[in-house]
């Protein structure tokens, strides 16, 4: 045991500061932990301020994970169903997306790995995203996009996602195919611009 009585005010001094070193670097060792690969200190911060401008009312479990985001199950302040999109900031594979990208005058000036370009991907799939549903493409609807996270439309109902198309066991394939096809076909006036 160590008699504090005996001690100088410099030794005491020292130990004080030694103490609020060790305190400060368990903060920040707390601060940059990240959870399930997306819930860094900044994500978990934008999502409160989602549910602070009343989009977000809850967010559950996960729906599907990826190369470069996580999608959960959320709940609005309606009571409807959102999927919200959350992009990886830490252990992103951004670099091969490079080549989706080149040439698109969104990404100008945008340098490979930055934060800035995980925020203008996520920006370019929510104007993707509203430029099919104007076109009577049915994709999930975008609702708002802040910086790495996308809140859309959740597509399945009570909870339970719709299966992705490579999952389902379908009689009428082509069919699909040709309708699917057909939603997608550009107007003849788009042909003349």
């Amino acid at each position: 045991m160590v008699d504090v009585n005996a001690m100088s005010d410099k030794e005491i001094d020292r130990i004080d500061v030694k103490v609020d070193q060790d305190r400060n670097r368990d903060k920040d060792r707390n601060t940059l932990k990240v959870i399930e690969s997306v819930f860094d200190f900044q994500t978990s911060m934008l999502i409160v301020k989602l549910m602070n401008k009343g989009i977000i009312k809850d967010i559950g479990f996960c729906i599907s994970t990826g190369k470069e985001a996580n999608v959960y199950h959320g709940v609005g302040y309606k009571g409807e169903e959102l999927a919200i999109k959350i992009y990886r900031t830490t252990t992103a594979e951004f670099k091969k997306n490079w080549m989706y990208v080149e040439g698109d005058p969104r990404f100008k000036g945008y340098k490979k790995g930055t934060y800035a370009f995980i925020y203008v991907w996520a920006r370019k799939e929510y104007k993707n995203l509203k430029r099919m549903n104007s076109a009577k493409i049915r994709a999930p609807v975008p609702i708002i996009v802040e910086k790495n996270v996308l809140v859309m439309e959740f597509i399945g109902k009570k909870e339970k996602a719709a299966p992705l198309i490579k999952d389902v066991n379908l009689k009428t394939m082509q069919q699909l195919l040709i309708s699917y096809l057909d939603s997608m076909r550009m107007p003849p006036w788009y042909m003349q611009i």
